[in-house]
C-alpha cells in the first residue's frame, strides 16, 4: 500500500535533503524554524543548533509582544526545544486562546519531558484553570 504523502511530509524531507547537503541559506533555515509544523520546527532547530545558531538573540530580537495571534504556537514549539524558562513557556501559553491549541501544546510538553506534571498541575492552581475530565483522563 502506497503512503498518501502530505505537504508537511514532503516539506520536511526536502528540507533533511538540503540542509544535509548544506543547500541552505541561514535564512531557508530560518523560514522552517516558523513553520506551522513542529516536526519542520525540530529539524529546522537541529540544522540551526549544527550550526552554532545563537537562539537567545533570535529570542530576544522577537520578542512576545511583536508576534501575531497565529505565531504563538510555533514560538511555544521553539521555546520546549529551546528548553527554555517555564515561566517564559507559561508567558506563552498565556496568548493562546484556543483550549485545544492549548492543551495540544501541554501534552507535547509532557512528552518532549519539558514540563513536568506537577509544574502544569501548579499552573493550573495559579491560574484557576479547571481541567476539563477528558484531559484529565488523558493525562493519567
Amino acid at each position: 500500500m502506497v503512503r498518501q504523502k502530505t505537504f508537511k511530509d514532503v516539506q520536511s524531507k526536502s528540507l533533511e535533503y538540503l540542509a544535509t547537503n548544506q543547500y541552505l541559506e541561514l535564512e531557508d533555515l530560518l523560514a522552517s524554524w516558523n513553520s506551522r509544523y513542529f516536526s519542520i520546527i525540530e529539524l529546522a532547530y537541529f540544522y540551526l543548533k549544527r550550526q552554532g545558531f545563537n537562539f537567545e538573540e533570535y529570542f530576544i530580537s522577537y520578542p512576545l509582544e511583536n508576534l501575531q495571534s497565529n505565531e504563538f504556537r510555533g514560538r511555544a514549539f521553539q521555546w520546549m526545544l529551546y528548553k527554555g524558562a517555564l515561566e517564559q513557556f507559561f508567558e506563552i501559553l498565556q496568548y493562546i486562546d484556543h483550549k485545544a491549541i492549548f492543551y495540544s501544546l501541554i501534552f507535547k510538553a509532557l512528552k518532549l519531558n519539558y514540563l513536568t506534571f506537577d509544574n502544569f498541575m501548579d499552573y493550573c492552581e495559579k491560574r484557576k484553570i479547571k481541567l476539563p475530565n477528558y484531559m484529565l483522563n488523558k493525562l493519567n
